[in-house]
């Protein structure tokens, strides 16, 4: 069989494992059949138009044609709170602005002095409490991307779990009581310990309509939620078998890149000294199609000969390592929506 012939076996060997093992692969991106209807999300569109991120693109626009007038009567409609948001500080916020924007002087010194009164002055009690949710959900995962063996996985997803509960605790009692919080009192952080409360997702859906409306929350956070709530089944099955003490994980977005991951020598060993495996090679990111045109991205590298199909050479290499689990040229991949973007391989054992 020559070269061309066996990729194209691959190809359609891949296309079979994808229609026949994970339907959520490329899943429709319709959700007014779900939970939106078609004049809600245009409802939606326009309000985030008409929000913080709606003034960011277009003081972002304007500054690209250099019209400095613009630009800055945009800035001024943008809440301080939404560059605290983004990891800006009295440190690098001057300099922030003059790379992101073009902006009047004058403007752009009256927005910094407001920044910094801002950013100095006292929080609400629910913004304090949010924002430290946010840092330790972050901070843990963080530490699960990292991860390289099943003990220190095992633990830190017991404490994921653990500190996800208390804060969908908090944030449910938050929303009965006082509805989504604005900006202000943390709705931006608000908004990613919702995407983590998956068990939850029923209660948060009509609060975070009437946030996105009023200007205090992402309609991609809402279209995240509602991409988990059509697939959940899917999606949790998935997570129940990556779930079990028995693996050892592995970051390999170097992949993402085209490349193999630096980490395959130690890989290759977990495989071989754990054989027979499963590997569940799973993709991650906000929208089905960033990872589809990925996925195509891949393919036409493959077709020009550039460094194949990666996902391909990384399954042929450790398939010398555990010839009884894995077969030469066949591989699989797996999709997961989330808040980031990565890729990680789970070399699940007995």
């Amino acid at each position: 069989m020559n070269h061309s012939t066996a990729r194209k076996l691959i190809y359609c060997i891949t296309l079979f494992l994808f229609c026949n093992l994970k339907l959520a692969a490329f899943p429709k991106n319709d959700y007014s059949s779900d939970t939106l209807t078609v004049t809600e999300r245009l409802q939606l569109e326009k309000a985030t138009r008409n929000s913080f991120l709606g003034y960011y693109e277009l003081a972002d626009s304007f500054s690209k044609r250099r019209d400095s007038v613009n630009a800055s009567k945009l800035l001024l409609k943008i809440d301080p709170y939404y560059f605290f948001y983004i990891n800006q500080t009295p440190e690098s916020i001057d300099h922030f602005l003059s790379t992101q924007f073009k902006l009047i002087d004058s403007i752009q010194r009256q927005y910094v002095q407001l920044f910094d009164s801002l950013y100095n002055a006292p929080k609400s009690d629910s913004y304090d409490t949010f924002k430290r949710m946010h840092e330790e959900d972050q901070q843990i995962r963080n530490i699960l991307d990292k991860a390289n063996d099943s003990f220190t996985y095992a633990k830190e997803e017991q404490r994921m779990r653990s500190t996800d509960s208390i804060h969908t605790n908090y944030l449910c009692n938050y929303l009965s009581k006082y509805g989504w919080p604005t900006i202000r009192n943390g709705s931006f952080y608000a908004t990613l310990l919702a995407i983590h409360g998956h068990e939850h997702y029923n209660f948060y859906v009509p609060f975070m309509k009437r946030a996105i409306l009023s200007g205090n929350s992402f309609l991609s956070a809402l279209d995240l939620i509602l991409y988990w709530k059509k697939d959940e089944s899917t999606f949790a099955n998935l997570k129940k078998i990556i779930a079990t003490p028995k693996k050892a994980v592995f970051d390999v977005g170097s992949m993402l890149n085209y490349q193999l991951p630096s980490s395959l020598d130690r890989i290759e060993k977990v495989v071989k000294s754990h054989c027979p495996i499963r590997l569940y090679l799973v993709y991650e990111s906000p929208t089905n199609e960033q990872f589809k045109g990925w996925f195509a991205k891949m393919h036409d590298r493959n077709n020009e000969n550039e460094n194949g199909v990666i996902i391909q050479q990384l399954f042929d290499d450790l398939q010398i390592d555990c010839p009884k689990s894995l077969i030469k040229g066949i591989w699989d991949i797996w999709y997961l929506p989330s808040d980031r973007t990565r890729m990680i391989l789970y070399v699940i054992y007995n």
